[in-house]
């Protein structure tokens, strides 16, 4: 087998630490979440990429509300603004029609 490019040691909390220029090239930043794929005898460490609350797709650039515990694409940004415009519409008819009953 071949000698790893990167040799780390565990600590006692189980953590390692992920060589910075490693880091830069796989274009993880500080508090990005890291899914852990356990294969075998190895680890498969990848970067997730956040889904959108919306249409549940990944999205590389989402829209962040709530302190980045609602995350929604730009996909979702048009299906929710098509939700709210139908829902204005339909309450403004059903305020229309009720004042004319009046």
């Amino acid at each position: 087998m071949n000698d790893p490019l990167f040799k780390r040691k565990m600590d006692a909390h189980g953590r390692i630490t992920i060589p910075q220029d490693l880091r830069m090239r796989m274009g993880m930043q500080q508090q990005d979440e890291i899914d852990i794929y356990p294969m075998h005898n190895h680890l498969i460490l990848k970067k997730r990429i956040p889904t959108c609350f919306i249409t549940g797709k990944p999205t590389l650039y989402p829209f962040s509300f709530l302190k980045g515990k609602l995350l929604i694409g730009q996909e979702g940004v048009q299906v929710l603004q098509t939700e709210l415009e139908n829902y204005h519409q339909t309450h403004m008819k059903l305020a229309m029609e009720s004042s004319k009953t009046e």
